[in-house]
């Protein structure tokens, strides 16, 4: 008894257990909604699934490796989510590791730019030039806009015209706005 009490009031283990829990719902709450989040619920469930199989069905030697593997589970994890690690290390750099927005994109709202990207649309429809145009919501495109011409301009019916003009250097044939900009 004495054990559990003197346990129950050591003020370092509470806060271990606390570190540990928010470092834990960073790391899931930076990750929700992202591809890299879906690949570590994916692995982390499958070896999960394979643990509880070999405990339970006896299996020593495949529990034994599991055991082995798990060492090498933080280097995988970390190689899986290296474009979200790499994301959140420049947000932090740049001290916005707590902005909500910079994780997520937000929905078009304005009218100005829902107007504008209707008469684009709606010029670029009677001459039969194709556009996809993606609004980043739910789910972080920040790879993807990486990898393609960063525009970072205001939504005009102009520019998205002249983006999807074909035979242009920045003719693409996709756009991604993110907070009310075009990416």
């Amino acid at each position: 008894m004495s054990t559990l009490w003197s346990l129950l009031c050591d003020w370092r283990l509470f806060l271990e257990v606390a570190l540990l829990f928010f470092v834990i719902y960073t790391v899931f709450y930076f990750l929700r909604n992202t591809q890299g989040s879906l690949v570590m619920e994916g692995f982390l469930l499958l070896t999960l699934l394979l643990n509880a199989v070999a405990r339970l069905l006896n299996l020593e030697i495949i529990a034994d490796i599991l055991e082995l593997l798990s060492g090498s589970l933080l280097l995988f994890i970390l190689i899986l989510l290296q474009p979200e690690l790499r994301r959140a290390f420049e947000h932090i750099g740049r001290g916005k590791l707590l902005d909500r927005n910079t994780w997520k994109g937000t929905v078009v709202h304005n009218n100005d730019a829902v107007r504008e990207i209707k008469r684009a649309l709606l010029s670029m429809s009677r001459r039969r030039v194709g556009a996809l145009i993606v609004l980043e919501q739910d789910v972080a495109l920040g790879d993807i806009v990486s990898s393609g011409t960063a525009v970072n301009g205001d939504i005009s019916g102009a520019l998205i015209e002249n983006i999807f003009e074909p035979n242009t250097p920045l003719h693409d044939g996709a756009m991604i706005i993110r907070e009310h900009r075009i990416a």
